[in-house]
């Protein structure tokens, strides 16, 4: 604030400085790309733990060495991840709402994302609206996700005076996009949208009378490369390069297509030249082949030059023995990135980046 001079002499005035703060930038945000249960496909999801996993992606799953990975990233010190779905021949869940007056078309529906575990869902339709709202195209929307090992609800949600009519303030198209996490208005629409709102159907008190789908979903089959890093992949911002569609990501995880396979060559040497693009670095699994110290010595030298030495890239072996919660905690073989990935950031933020994640306190 400006001094006001009283009488003759020496007035000071501070003047607010320029100076910010450093703040620190973020040295250990892993992208893991790969299968999931559910979810967006080709979009970088930003998650803190993995109970975001499992909400988003639908958590542990036998087919997705992904998942595993990014349990295992947490459970060694990891704390921010960007996932990346990829599907290979993926289809989605679709629903079909009579409407209750004719003629007019079905409202047509589909699960949030691709997948088998659409078929969970239970659609409710009732037309307890506000009174103020038109009959005839307003409804309400329910929609449950059964536990399908217990049959109850599992999560639900409920939008209230919804509408078919697309100039609506509470299109039901909209409303869906914006708010649901389970149900979309296929884009694009793929028949004529209905005149009047769908038929009343189900009872949430008997989710027995709910609606279920007419086209059942399926999880698709184990990635190619063509999913990491095919013809178009780049321009479209798909596969691997779905990450530039994200702020900052660190590290680099891609976990092979199955637990029988090795990630392909080719898509490890793209992946790794990305990673030199945007200043991040891969953590690649050594090939399942490599049984022993020997093994891996001789691997080495049958890499590509671009894998075995870069300075964007380093390659971890052996693969690490781990419990299976899907295998009644049978000890299995699980390729390494994600605890590596792990052990990273805990070594990042309890020693910071100036600590190798090495040595006695990398524990795993």
């Amino acid at each position: 604030m400006p001094t006001t001079p009283t009488y003759p002499g020496v007035y000071i005035e501070e003047v607010p400085s320029g100076v910010r703060t450093i703040v620190g930038v973020a040295t250990s945000i892993t992208a893991f790309v790969g299968r999931a249960l559910r979810g967006p496909e080709n979009e970088p999801m930003r998650i803190q733990s993995f109970a975001d996993f499992e909400r988003v992606f639908g958590g542990l799953w036998v087919d997705s060495t992904m998942s595993y990975a990014v349990q295992h990233f947490f459970l060694n010190g990891g704390s921010d991840a960007l996932i990346v779905r990829l599907t290979n021949a993926a289809t989605t869940v679709e629903f079909s709402l009579a409407p209750s007056a004719g003629p007019s078309d079905n409202l047509e529906l589909e699960a949030s994302s691709s997948g088998a575990w659409g078929a969970n869902l239970r659609l409710v339709v009732d037309d307890v609206i506000d009174p103020d709202a038109d009959p005839n195209t307003v409804f309400n929307l329910s929609v449950i996700e059964l536990d399908p090992a217990t049959n109850q609800s599992r999560q639900s949600e409920v939008f209230r005076n919804v509408s078919v009519e697309r100039d609506a303030p509470r299109y039901v198209g909209t409303v869906l996009k914006q708010e649901s996490a389970l149900l979309r208005l296929p884009d694009p629409y793929p028949a004529t949208l209905p005149t009047v709102r769908p038929a009343n159907v189900g009872s949430l008190d008997d989710l027995s009378t709910a609606a279920g789908p007419t086209t059942g979903g399926y999880d698709g089959v184990a990635l190619v490369a063509a999913q990491y890093n095919g013809v178009g992949t780049s321009a479209a911002k798909e596969g691997i390069y779905a990450l530039a569609k994200a702020d900052l990501f660190n590290l680099l995880c891609l976990p092979p297509p199955t637990r029988a396979t090795d990630m392909n060559e080719a898509v490890i040497t793209d992946a790794i030249q990305f990673c030199r693009d945007h200043r991040a670095m891969m953590i690649v699994d050594a090939p399942s082949s490599w049984r022993t110290a020997a093994a891996a010595v001789t691997g080495l030298s049958s890499f590509s030059s671009s894998v075995a030495r870069d300075d964007y890239a380093a390659v971890y072996f052996p693969r690490v023995r781990m419990a299976d919660p899907l295998k009644e905690n049978r000890v299995e073989e699980f390729a390494p990135c994600g605890v590596v990935a792990g052990a990273f950031a805990r070594t990042d933020a309890q020693r910071g980046v100036w600590k190798a994640p090495a040595g006695q306190e990398a524990t795993m």
